[in-house]
């Protein structure tokens, strides 16, 4: 029954379109009632008619999007990841937006980081900030606004510095 009442949705929504202008504007409005604000996001999941999961004429959750969402999401990652962008919704928004979640390798801001901590001589045990951001061995992020601008090696927790400035492990 319910994908029965889908189908003839599909077919009365193109063929609204064929048989006037009046028509398929009463469509469109009809149906910003139950997705306001949908159109104001970056990208647009064109009322749950592209890929992904959503309900014709009501709208999607998420969805493919590489064109809209290609560009952005390949400008944050090292490798190209314009086929894994996905457009998604925001209910605190009410809008749909770029989701580069899908998106894998490093990114640019990481290759950044990783080629200034080489120039750093940071001692066993201790962490390489780059103006605040730290990148973990899998990839992962942590920022501290308490760390310097620029390149800093830190000695921290469960880690202690001795006088001497060397950072151990804590027994």
């Amino acid at each position: 029954m319910f994908g029965t009442s889908i189908v003839v949705c599909l077919v009365l929504s193109f063929s609204s379109t064929v048989i006037g202008k009046r028509t398929a504007v009463a469509v469109v409005k009809d149906h910003e009632f139950f997705s306001a604000n949908v159109s104001n996001g970056e990208c647009s999941c064109w009322k749950g008619f592209k890929p992904g999961v959503g309900i014709p004429f009501i709208g999607s959750l998420y969805c493919w999007e590489p064109l809209s969402c290609g560009k952005k999401c390949s400008s944050i990652f090292e490798k190209s990841c314009k086929m894994k962008a996905m457009c998604t919704y925001n209910a605190g928004s009410g809008q749909h937006h770029c989701d580069c979640s899908m998106c894998s390798g490093p990114t640019k801001a990481q290759v950044a980081y990783e080629a200034a901590c080489k120039t750093a001589a940071c001692l066993a045990n201790e962490k390489c900030y780059v103006n605040g951001t730290y990148y973990g061995p899998s990839g992962g992020s942590s920022w501290s606004s308490r760390m310097p601008e620029g390149v800093s090696c830190q000695c921290e927790y469960p880690n202690v510095r001795k006088a001497s400035g060397e950072c151990i492990a804590l027994p």
